[in-house]
């Protein structure tokens, strides 16, 4: 999957859909012809051992996924999670369920 670029970022969080799967992740989405990923997770969350370790599981649940919508999406984590803490299997239901509901509003 191809990433977004740097001036896509902007146009994506002031004309996309945003959902909540989590209190601790957002997920922006806006159709185009294609589908792009990008991930924000600021340096104050974790280090960059611990960030590499979910943009990695981002990409293997992306790649699960089947019905996948033509848009660029923006995955956020927020604060207020401990992210260490994070099992995958629970990573992956909450990108599933954000997923979910950015598909049924594009």
């Amino acid at each position: 999957m191809e990433s977004i670029k740097s001036r896509d970022f902007k146009k994506l969080k002031e004309h996309g859909v945003t959902v909540h799967p989590s209190r601790w992740m957002l997920i922006c989405a806006i159709k185009t012809t294609k589908p792009r990923l990008g991930v924000t997770i600021s340096k104050t969350i974790a280090n960059a051992v611990l960030r590499n370790k979910l943009k990695r599981w981002i990409k293997e649940c992306i790649r699960k996924q089947d019905n996948l919508p033509n848009a660029d999406f923006n995955i956020v984590f927020k604060r207020g999670k401990n992210y260490k803490e994070l099992k995958y299997h629970e990573f992956e239901s909450v990108i599933q369920k954000g997923l979910a509901q950015i598909s049924k509003k594009l």
